[in-house]
């Protein structure tokens, strides 16, 4: 049955044409987007792309602070009318197609870098270099999606990122070299960069206030990929590997090329999946910040709709007349080159500027200190345990590919304890505990844990340990994940998400070069360091200054 809601009672409802409609599913490119400011004489013109040179407009056109909150207030009071529906259960699962490519392609170095050394004849000193590739990648793709996001909209980024990783991906199956393999995973992993810090922002400006704690559970995406990803390199790379030095790579040495294409493969029916059974629709928070009202109106209707309801929204809920608005001798001599350019240059420093406000300077260098912590932590330990387990198997005298096999078992246990750690953290962080209370906790854990693996000498002990570890950093990345674009604002929150991965990724690229230097030293120095940079971690969470819990995106 669908049921009503007037949000607003008014003599006239916001009628849109088919036309206009159809207009506003597709992508725009940056020539329409600028003719929608032309279209309502009473939208708000943003002072981010509006220069008084260029168009004349007097300052009291210009929207101030306290205005664009209370449309904000309206935004989130409407979302939440609407409700939860199978609008954002949709885009929850299609969200977490983000996650899950990342995990695919984050764990797939992990799984290959053994057998990838053995084909190409790499040294230790320099394979490593293969995931600092793909972190540098990820890195530069983290800056500009996020900004690509802040510019042009989400739905823009939001399939362009899973296109990038499935193009390259393929590719890279067919290098010939290390070399080549190292270029074709940068590439690739400027698709992947973009995922988490555009995903993220589409789903927390969708959902309402009470069900954000669904970010936090969608981490869970990425644990199943991690497992997926390890499961594919147990049932491929034993069969299809040399353990031998004078085997034919050419022929019997293939296995990691095929768990590439596989990964290509489950990446491009993730993308056909947001492509052809899903229509997303423009952040209506991205609306509103572009001052695009009346296309975030028929958003909301369009959700609304879907979730089996009807909304009746006026213009005056998003915008009021008395704010500002454009002449019509202005909106003639409206310069379409200059809004544009102005809106790229003006709205990325404006973004910056913000972030190092007095307000938010120490959120800020916290919340990006701590994804760099994190990402080291994290991939020295994922880069670590393989390596270990391949010496303890020849310890114990298991050679071959029993030792892969056994290797990879333990590592898919490892991967597959993330699972339960997702849906834990989506609990704990709605409890008293809250986001900040939830990471400190696992840091900790992950801390002890970590010291604690350096005292045992035995296969079982380390599957237990390795289990414990695998939950207790799932936790944290997925509170970071959640926590990160609540506690930033919405014109911020693709930059400040995207440079949070970047500093993830500059740490990635880093660890795994450090890594192989440790173990050439002592085999239980890369935990040494992991531990200390878990400990890091739990300090600053502690000092983090804002909790999110029970807050509007």
């Amino acid at each position: 049955m669908v049921s009503k809601k007037n949000f607003r009672s008014s003599e006239e409802n916001i009628r849109i044409s088919e036309e206009e409609q159809e207009r506003f599913l597709v992508p725009s490119s940056p020539d329409n987007k600028s003719s929608f400011f032309l279209n309502d004489m009473n939208d708000d013109v943003n002072d981010d792309i509006i220069h008084e040179e260029n168009v004349g407009v007097d300052s009291n056109l210009l929207t101030d602070t306290e205005t664009v909150k209370d449309q904000y207030d309206e935004l989130d009071n409407i979302i939440s009318s609407i409700g939860m529906g199978n609008f954002q259960k949709r885009l929850l699962v299609l969200c977490g197609f983000g996650w899950l490519s990342d995990a695919l392609w984050i764990m797939c170095v992990s799984i290959i870098l053994p057998r990838v050394q053995v084909h190409f004849k790499v040294k230790n000193s320099v394979i490593g270099l293969l995931s600092s590739s793909q972190y540098f990648g990820m890195m530069f793709g983290a800056v500009f999606w996020g900004i690509i996001s802040d510019i042009y909209g989400r739905k823009q980024a939001f399939s362009w990122t899973l296109g990038f990783s499935v193009l390259f991906g393929y590719i890279s199956s067919l290098s010939q070299s290390f070399e080549q393999l190292c270029f074709l995973f940068f590439m690739l992993g400027f698709g992947v960069g973009g995922n988490l810090p555009v995903d993220a922002a589409i789903f927390l400006e969708f959902v309402p206030k009470e069900k954000q704690y669904l970010l936090t559970f969608s981490s869970i995406f990425f644990e199943i990929g991690a497992v997926i990803a390890s499961s594919v390199g147990y049932l491929i790379l034993p069969s299809y590997s040399c353990w031998e030095e004078d085997c034919d790579v050419t022929k019997e040495n293939n296995g990691w090329r095929y768990v590439i294409m596989i990964f290509g493969t489950c990446t491009l029916f993730m993308l056909i999946s947001r492509i052809l059974f899903f229509r997303l629709l423009e952040s209506p928070k991205f609306l509103l910040s572009h001052n695009r009202h009346q296309e975030a109106i028929f958003v909301f209707q369009e959700i609304a709709r879907i979730n089996g309801n009807e909304i009746e929204i006026q213009l005056d809920d998003l915008s009021s007349s008395e704010h500002s608005h454009v002449s019509s001798e202005s909106n003639n001599n409206f310069n379409k080159s200059s809004i544009i350019s102005s809106r790229k240059l003006s709205s990325l420093f404006n973004d910056l500027k913000n972030l190092f406000e007095k307000e938010w300077i120490i959120t800020t260098m916290i919340v990006w200190s701590m994804w760099g912590v994190l990402s080291f932590g994290n991939v020295m330990f994922n880069l670590y345990l393989p390596k270990y387990l391949e010496i303890m198997d020849n310890k114990e005298h298991i050679e071959g590919s029993e030792a892969i096999r056994e290797g990879l078992m333990t590592f898919i246990i490892y991967t597959a304890l993330g699972i339960p750690g997702a849906i834990i953290a989506s609990y704990l962080v709605e409890t008293n505990l809250g986001r900040k209370g939830t990471m400190f906790l696992a840091a900790a854990g992950v801390s002890l844990s970590s010291f604690l693996f350096t005292k045992i000498h035995n296969h079982y002990s380390v599957t237990l340990f390795s289990m414990v570890i695998g939950c207790f950093k799932s936790i944290n990345w997925s509170v970071i994940y959640c926590y990160t674009p609540e506690v930033f604002g919405t014109k911020v929150r693709g930059t400040a998400c995207g440079i949070s991965s970047v500093f993830a990724r500059i740490t990635g690229m880093i660890s795994p070069i450090l890594t192989g230097v440790l173990i050439s030293v002592s085999i239980s120095a890369p935990l040494y360091v992991t531990s200390f940079a878990f400990f890091i971690l739990a300090i600053l969470v502690f000092m983090l200054p804002i909790e999110t819990r029970g807050r509007q995106a």
